[in-house]
């Protein structure tokens, strides 16, 4: 399990690095609590703090549109066929 979570930090810092000369870099959270009805935050809380320890530029929205406009996207769950509208998909 902690393989995963250094894994995850060097492939942040590898983007991170990439896009230096690109708008400003910032990594959107997309809380997805309440779209899958999850009953605690768990997921979330562990999102926040494993991007801030890394030391990364962030923000935490509900709001897809916002988190496309971000030059990268975390999910903090998994992704369901119920998770976004038709709408949305496109």
């Amino acid at each position: 399990m902690q393989y995963k979570f250094y894994l995850t930090i060097f492939l942040f810092s590898i983007f991170m690095n990439a896009n230096a000369q690109q708008r400003h870099n910032k990594i959107a959270i997309l809380d997805l609590t309440d779209r899958n009805e999850e009953s605690n935050q768990a997921r979330l809380i562990s999102s926040i703090q494993m991007i801030d320890v890394a030391g990364l530029s962030n923000i935490v929205t509900k709001d897809l549109d916002k988190a496309a406009s971000c030059n990268m996207i975390f999910c903090t769950s998994l992704i369901n066929k119920s998770t976004f509208s038709t709408s949305e998909e496109k």
